[in-house]
């Protein structure tokens, strides 16, 4: 195949989505740097150019697939219309919707991110999204400071330790292991699980009770069952 010179960003671009797909039909762990040179049509000393390692490849496809969640959040964060009860609550909204759209390629992420032989990438990526969690949901806490419906010392480490349990929410779930498809009493305790996340949210901002909702039993339903 005849090589075409091409600007940075858009070799970058073109390696990450072609990388993506491959590592979706071929699995991670079986696609090779080799794989992906071909499929892009590049050498080899470009593709180093760009990353060190199929490892950094990686980690670069999945803060840009996070990037693009959190793309949602920040127009609403930056609504000057909206309350911060509002913002938490269509901020999680957005991001749940996307992931419901895009489940099947979440759900690939998913496996790969959280196996034991990965964690270096669990780690990237929460390192990654710890920044917009200290930096910009933080400023939904400030705002709920000043408007008297949160009582928070400290906005940018709540923020983080919401942030904190989250994770640890998703670990809990074990959705990677596939346990909580298609099982009424798996998807009736994951609904529970979520209520507790809901309502620990709620305490540590000193909000109304159920002023928060985080949790839509139809999209998560939807989001756990295979055959939707």
């Amino acid at each position: 195949m005849a090589r075409i010179s091409k600007e940075f960003q858009e070799r970058y671009d073109e390696i990450i989505e072609t990388s993506l797909k491959l590592f979706q039909m071929e699995g991670y762990e079986n696609t090779s740097v080799g794989m992906i040179i071909d499929k892009v049509g590049i050498s080899k000393g470009t593709f180093y150019y760009y990353f060190e390692s199929k490892r950094d490849l990686m980690i670069s496809v999945i803060k840009r697939i996070s990037d693009k969640i959190l793309s949602h959040a920040y127009p609403i964060i930056e609504d000057e219309s909206l309350s911060a009860l509002e913002k938490v609550n269509q901020v999680f909204e957005a991001m749940g919707q996307h992931k419901l759209e895009e489940k099947e390629l979440m759900l690939f992420l998913a496996k790969i991110i959280y196996n034991e032989n990965n964690a270096y990438l669990l780690r990237e990526l929460n390192r990654h999204l710890l920044q917009f969690w200290k930096n910009e949901f933080s400023k939904i806490i400030e705002q709920g400071n000043r408007e008297g419906v949160f009582s928070v010392e400290d906005p940018q480490m709540t923020a983080v330790m919401i942030f904190a349990a989250g994770e640890g929410l998703a670990i809990h779930s074990q959705v990677v292991e596939g346990e909580m498809f298609n099982n009424p009493d798996n998807l009736a305790d994951m609904l529970k699980t979520y209520l507790a996340y809901q309502h620990m949210i709620e305490r540590t901002l000193g909000a109304p009770d159920k002023s928060i909702r985080l949790v839509d039993e139809e999209l998560l339903i939807s989001f756990l069952h295979k055959d939707k």
